[in-house]
This record gives C-alpha cells, sequence and structure tokens, in this order.
C-alpha cells in the first residue's frame, strides 16, 4: 500500500485532480495569498456543467494527515455561460497508517449543495457513487504514481 504522505501529496495537488476524479474536467490554481483551486465537474447530459473553487489546508493531528478544503468561490470571476457555480462546499481527507498491515486507511468526505435543479435521482446518484469513484480514482493514481496499477483482487472500494 501507499504511505500516507503519497496519498495526501495526491490529493493536495489541485492541479492534477482532472487525471483522477471523476467527472473533474479541469483543474486550475488561483492566484492569491492561501492556495486555491477551481474545479469545472462535467455534468451528464442534460443538466449544466458544475463549477467550484476550495481553499485547502493541510494539518497532521494524533497520526493522521488531514487534508480538508472550503469554498473560495467568491476568488472567481464569473461563470462561463451554461455553468453552475457551487455556492457552498467542503469536504476532505484524512490518511491514517494501518500499523503493521501496510497499508493507509482513506476517509473521505465531501458536501455541497450542487446547485441549479436537479432530479432527486440525478442527486442521489451523485452521493452515493461520487464518494466510491473518488476513492478509486485516488487509489489508481497512486498505483501510476508508484509505477504499477491496482490488481483486480487488490480493489477494497467496489
Amino acid at each position: 500500500g501507499a504511505p500516507p504522505r503519497a496519498a495526501a501529496a495526491i490529493g493536495a495537488h489541485g492541479e492534477g485532480w482532472p487525471e483522477w476524479a471523476p467527472r473533474v474536467r479541469a483543474s486550475s490554481a488561483i492566484a492569491g495569498q492561501t492556495p486555491a483551486f477551481r474545479l469545472l465537474v462535467d455534468a451528464p447530459w442534460p443538466f449544466s456543467d458544475r463549477e467550484y473553487a476550495i481553499a485547502p489546508s493541510f494539518h497532521e493531528h494524533a497520526g493522521r494527515l488531514l487534508l480538508f478544503w472550503d469554498g473560495a468561490t467568491e476568488r472567481l470571476s464569473p461563470p462561463a455561460k451554461g455553468v453552475v457555480r457551487l455556492s457552498r462546499v467542503r469536504g476532505g481527507f484524512s490518511f491514517e497508517e494501518d500499523a503493521g498491515l501496510g497499508t493507509t486507511r482513506v476517509v473521505y468526505t465531501h458536501e455541497s449543495d450542487l446547485g441549479g435543479r436537479l432530479p432527486a435521482w440525478a442527486e442521489d446518484g451523485s452521493n452515493r457513487r461520487g464518494p466510491v469513484g473518488v476513492l478509486r480514482g485516488l487509489r489508481r493514481a497512486l498505483g501510476r504514481a508508484a509505477g504499477r496499477e491496482p490488481t483486480e483482487e487488490r480493489r477494497p472500494f467496489e
């Protein structure tokens, strides 16, 4: 398994999210004193894409590496036509080494108001499939960083 610092480094690199985070189509750094990233999320047709900004922070606490973010939408320029801006978003990761197992326990949390008008089935699908997709994507990114892809029998997130 990957050490917690390797997992946290991938999560902390906001510009790299399109490579592993489901539906994140684009990401870019936002200029300012504190780090922040703009994320453009590809919504399925016929829904409009979503855009938001996050300002991440990194802490160590009780043997865990904590990467959490709050919304930073106020730092964005006006949205492009056809893009819905998420006004409320926060979330993060907790990374902790499982002593003796050689693995890293990852906890992911994300809370947002998806904005606009979405039917209940679309919101429910996003809430159920989104976190699993994020964890799968992070695992694949860790495998690529280590020069290998995860094997089928080592996919605990399915």
